[in-house]
């Protein structure tokens, strides 16, 4: 046994050479409304590299959580500001496009910064929006949320008063039909892989390169629908 686990050992350090190209990788999601045109364009980037792709909608740090730990193999879009302290995740270049990250409030209430520091409030949040907003110093009380397609819908019903959420520009108009919105911060949005599909990264960037034209033109489809 001791030789065979050297065997494996030896057998499983990281060499270009010994890569085999998969023919199928499980990619997660944040499952919000947006994220359509994003899941279209990395289906078709994969598919360009002659691999297929499952996709899983899961809560959002819980799939940072999974492919840092090697169980699934990427994510299809994240905001690589807070990505530094996963060792196992590469941000693959380029850019999908940029995202608001914005705070909602109820029309009702008064809407600025200041509902952030005030530990009367209490706003809902994933981890990761938290974690992004960390100089803000926020004194209201967080209720975290890894379902993001569940946070607007406790705005609408009045189960909360505030939210931290991520937005698409274009999206900005459609929000506030229903809330008060105050953009935060804006980010640049990637797909991410498991450092294990490191040989796939230039390739993987090139297709992105040459089918971000499409995504933008997706992206303004969906903002006007």
């Amino acid at each position: 046994q001791v030789v065979l686990l050297n065997e494996l050992v030896t057998g499983a350090k990281p060499t270009v050479t010994n890569y085999s190209r998969p023919k199928k990788l499980l990619l997660t999601y944040i499952d919000i409304p947006r994220v359509a045109p994003f899941k279209a364009l990395m289906s078709d980037v994969y598919n360009d590299l002659n691999i297929k792709t499952q996709m899983q909608a899961t809560p959002s740090r819980r799939g940072v959580l999974l492919l840092n730990a090697g169980i699934v193999d990427g994510d299809i879009v994240r905001s690589k500001s807070n990505l530094k302290k996963f060792e196992n995740v590469i941000v693959v270049e380029p850019s999908l496009g940029i995202i608001n990250l914005v705070l909602l409030c109820r029309k009702s209430l008064p809407c600025d910064r200041d509902n952030l520091y005030d530990p009367r409030n209490r706003v809902m949040s994933s981890i990761g929006d938290v974690e992004i907003l960390n100089e803000f110093d926020i004194k209201a009380e967080i209720m975290h949320n890894e379902d993001l397609s569940h946070t607007l819908t406790m705005l609408e019903k009045g189960r909360v008063d505030y939210a931290l959420y991520p937005a698409l520009s274009n999206d900005i108009n459609t929000y506030k039909k229903d809330f008060s919105v105050v953009v935060l911060r804006q980010m640049a949005v990637n797909t991410i892989i498991h450092k294990k599909h490191a040989p796939l990264v230039d390739e993987l960037s090139n297709a992105i390169r040459a089918r971000l034209p499409e995504l933008t033109q997706q992206i303004i489809q969906h903002g006007t629908d």
